[in-house]
């Protein structure tokens, strides 16, 4: 008989599940099961996993109650370096990077979440360390923005300046800290600002932002959504 007799879907996502016998096949109906990635992602296991699973796991890693050396986080991440530098991993990691899976989970993983201190002083950190790496930007950008402006400039008569062409135009506000632009046509003296989707949390943050550049540059100033 073959295995592939022996099947049911999934009753969350509805992929085939395969079974080698009829008692396996009859008691997974009976219980309901679903398939591993519904099952690990299910909010009673995620909460299981992090209260016991996790240290379990823990005790069993050979770093468990261990600090790494200078000279292993060196090594780590020369070879981490090594690794990504490849042509196949880099297109592999893109194209998960670049999926709509991808971004929508981290959408939703993120959403809501109030950073605290501790953590927004880390990341200041980070961005500062990636500033003297890149040389122009002290945030992360979206190269589809990028590729937005351009599209934008090109039928409106802009030349904005943006992070793929020139980087990110800084203006300093009134704290000495600077406002990185997502464009900038520096003879129209226009500023472009793509709204993503996380701008819905941050409106009155953006709206004070604007006001203020506005005021230094005595600018044309305009949002559009991507």
């Amino acid at each position: 008989m073959k295995i592939t007799e022996h099947k049911r879907t999934c009753p969350s996502c509805g992929v085939i599940l395969y079974y080698s016998t009829k008692y396996h096949l009859a008691r997974a109906i009976t219980k309901n099961t679903k398939c591993k990635n519904c099952y690990m992602s299910s909010e009673s296991v995620r909460k299981k996993l992090s209260n016991i699973a996790k240290k379990r796991i823990g005790k069993l890693n050979s770093m468990y109650g261990k600090k790494r050396t200078d000279e292993q986080k060196k090594l780590i991440s020369i070879k981490t370096k090594e690794a990504m530098s490849t042509p196949e991993i880099r297109t592999k990691m893109e194209k998960i990077w670049n999926s709509e899976e991808f971004k929508n989970k981290t959408s939703k993983t993120h959403s809501g979440k109030i950073v605290s201190a501790e953590t927004r002083l880390k990341m200041s950190k980070s961005a500062k360390k990636r500033v003297k790496r890149q040389g122009f930007s002290a945030s992360s950008f979206n190269p589809d923005a990028c590729i937005l402006i351009e599209k934008y400039g090109r039928e409106r008569g802009y030349n904005f300046q943006h992070a793929l062409n020139g980087g990110e135009f800084k203006v300093k506000n009134s704290k000495g800290k600077h406002y990185y632009l997502d464009g900038y046509d520096k003879e129209k003296n226009v500023v472009l600002e793509v709204d993503e989707n996380y701008h819905k949390y941050t409106k009155e943050y953006d709206r004070k932002r604007q006001e203020e550049i506005i005021n230094i540059l005595d600018c044309k100033f305009i949002r559009i959504p991507i």
